[in-house]
């Protein structure tokens, strides 16, 4: 079990191209470590579904892929961390595919440091042939998906007859794992990403690489041996959930 030291809550942002498997493996961090996971998509449905002005805002700043402005993302962010996914002793904050550009990144830097959380990057690296062919072979449950009506992203447990393992529905292939989309997506994060390195490491934020190319239970080592080593945790892999 990993918990965070008294005074000093500890936020991981989990970074990487699509495909890369950053759902994988936020997923098996929080099963494995008291943990929040944030995903912008997800808490962007939810504040707007509570409220009429900011769901207008946010059908407004969207763009053709989906993403927020900065302006609305940095609120709906700062909304977040300082409610309720505000970083907390012994809690794990896991901002999954959060900053996406190198302006959200100086803003949840400065913004960790305001509510007092050490924060930290593990950066999924994946050469594009094995991440176009895990877009193409991966698919979500429109049934088990998060959020009523929305459009599922989580890729979904696989069944023995390839239905969907929680509720036996049939899968799909998720819409932004089209080729023109995927293709658009990974375009605008390999733009984005050497800035968003800069803008993190110049505020002293730790930056780890893990290639996931290995086997999934590789990677999930490779980011607990990260969480293992930081200063501001206290890390017993005797108590990990296995």
């Amino acid at each position: 079990m990993t918990t965070t030291t008294p005074d000093r809550p500890v936020a991981v942002s989990v970074l990487g191209p699509p495909a890369s498997g950053k759902s994988t493996l936020t997923a098996a961090l929080a099963s494995r470590h008291p943990s929040s996971t944030f995903r912008l998509r997800e808490y962007a449905r939810h504040r707007a579904a509570q409220d009429a002005a900011l769901a207008d805002a946010v059908r407004a700043s969207k763009d053709p892929l989906g993403w927020l402005s900065d302006s609305v993302a940095g609120n709906l962010v700062n909304d977040a961390v300082r409610g309720p996914f505000r970083p907390a002793p012994g809690v794990l904050l896991l901002l999954e595919g959060y900053p996406g550009n190198p302006v959200q990144a100086a803003h949840l830097a400065d913004l960790a440091a305001s509510v007092g959380a050490a924060l930290l990057v593990l950066d999924l690296q994946v050469d594009q042939e094995t991440a176009w062919q895990r877009a193409r072979t991966r698919r979500v449950c429109p049934v088990c998906g998060p959020g009523s009506g929305a459009e599922p992203h989580r890729p979904a447990e696989v069944g023995p007859d390839g239905e969907c393992a929680r509720c036996g529905g049939r899968l799909q292939q998720r819409r932004d794992d089209t080729a023109g989309s995927l293709a658009a997506r990974t375009g605008r994060f390999h733009h984005h990403y050497p800035r968003i390195r800069s803008r993190l490491q110049e505020r002293g934020v730790p930056w780890h690489t893990i290639d996931t190319r290995c086997p999934p239970a590789a990677v999930v080592a490779a980011a607990d041996a990260v969480l293992g080593n930081h200063p501001y945790l206290s890390f017993d892999p005797g108590a990990l959930i296995p």
